[in-house]
Parts: structure tokens; C-alpha cells; sequence
């Protein structure tokens, strides 16, 4: 059986080759100083969709600059019929610059897997799910209202300490709360459960959501 080893064909295009092609691909020799990191398991898609996700903090990547870090919130409805590419959830990316113009995306995803595991590909919703990326919930606790997202498990380490996610848009870490009002208590304890599981926090930019630019009420 071939096997790619993705250390030389890094991220976004490493998996792309790897779910397109049917290839068994081994890891990169530095994952092995990364920790295993899983999406959640006892997940509940209907519950975390029900509510609109306010970023609090996140990772500058390819199509969010941090010019954009204000007013950013993600949505999630389910379709009623599967997309052409077999999409079952639209997803609503907004944001603004610091003058209030719209920096808006709509994209689409689904479960990679079991229903009850944390664990999506999205993509824009006119592409194959296979130039998708992964979209994982690591952390998540709808009482306190907040979710750890990743792009994939951490397999890069990082001169800061922990590990950051290697893909073609440059990673992609997360927190979301579902109240736009910043709670420092509750972003510090999921800033910690990041670190727990083996991310570099450093990576993180904190968003504004500031009530008059944003509208908030």
C-alpha cells in the first residue's frame, strides 16, 4: 500500500491529495511532538446551530485578515435538501473592517462521520467537499456558551510552544460565545482548554465586537 508522507506535501493540498486520490497517508515526522487532539464526541449538531456564534478570539488566516476582525459572527442553517455536492448546512461568515464595510461569506458544510461527534468539512458551496477543510469542535458547552474550533488536529510545532494547524489558508483556531459581550473570565478558561489540548495560543487576535460599529443590542 503507497503511503504519502503529508511532511512533504503539507496541509491543504496534502489532504486534498490524499481524500482525492484514496491514498494512505502517513504523518509528518513533527506531528509526533504535537498532541492527539479530537473533536468532541456527545455532540449535538441541532443544539449548536440553534444560536448565532460571536468570535471573540481567532487566527488571521488567508480569508480573514485581521483588517476584517470586527463584527465576526458565524450562522448555521440546516438546508432542507442536500446541496449538488451534498452540503446539509449553509454557514453565514460575516464581518467588517474598522469602517463598518461588510466582509460576508457563504459557504456550506456537513458531518464528517458520526452524527454525534464534532466533527464537519466546509467549503464554499459550490465546490466538492473534497477542497473542503475541516471544520472541528474541540471544546464546546452550550450552558456557558462557548466552542473551541480548529481547523484540523495541531500538527505544526510552534518556537511559542504547542502547535498550530498546518493548511493552505494558514490554520484556523476559534473561540466563539454566544453572547457578543466579551467576558475576559470565560475567553481566558477556553484560551486555557486550547492550551490544555496542545495549541499555540499565541496565534490568537481578539475580534471586536464593538456594539456601535456592530449593531449589537
Amino acid at each position: 500500500v503507497f503511503s504519502l508522507n503529508v511532511g512533504s506535501v503539507h496541509g491543504f493540498f496534502g489532504n486534498l491529495i490524499c481524500r482525492f486520490f484514496g491514498l494512505l497517508c502517513g504523518g509528518a515526522q513533527e506531528e509526533a511532538t504535537c498532541k492527539t487532539v479530537s473533536p468532541v464526541s456527545g455532540f449535538n449538531l441541532d443544539q449548536f446551530i440553534s444560536a448565532k456564534w460571536y468570535a471573540q478570539e481567532q487566527q488571521e488566516v488567508l480569508y480573514q485578515p485581521l483588517e476584517n476582525f470586527y463584527c465576526v459572527t458565524a450562522e448555521y442553517t440546516k438546508y432542507e435538501n442536500p446541496t449538488f455536492w451534498g452540503y446539509t448546512i449553509r454557514v453565514d461568515n460575516r464581518s467588517k473592517d474598522k469602517d463598518g464595510n461588510d466582509s460576508n461569506a457563504i459557504l456550506g458544510a456537513k458531518l464528517e462521520g458520526s452524527p454525534t461527534v464534532g466533527e464537519l468539512i466546509v467549503a464554499p458551496d459550490f465546490l466538492p467537499d473534497v477542497a473542503g477543510g475541516p471544520y472541528w469542535v474541540v471544546a464546546y458547552d452550550e450552558d456557558e456558551g462557548y466552542a473551541l474550533i480548529s481547523n484540523g488536529a495541531p500538527d505544526e510545532p510552534s518556537d511559542n510552544g504547542g502547535c498550530t494547524v498546518t493548511s493552505f489558508t494558514g490554520g484556523g483556531l476559534w473561540i466563539f460565545t454566544r453572547d457578543w459581550r466579551r467576558d475576559e473570565t470565560l475567553i481566558q478558561k477556553v484560551t486555557g482548554i486550547a492550551k490544555d489540548l496542545g495549541y499555540d495560543t499565541s496565534v490568537l487576535n481578539t475580534v471586536s465586537q464593538d456594539q456601535t460599529l456592530c449593531g449589537w443590542s
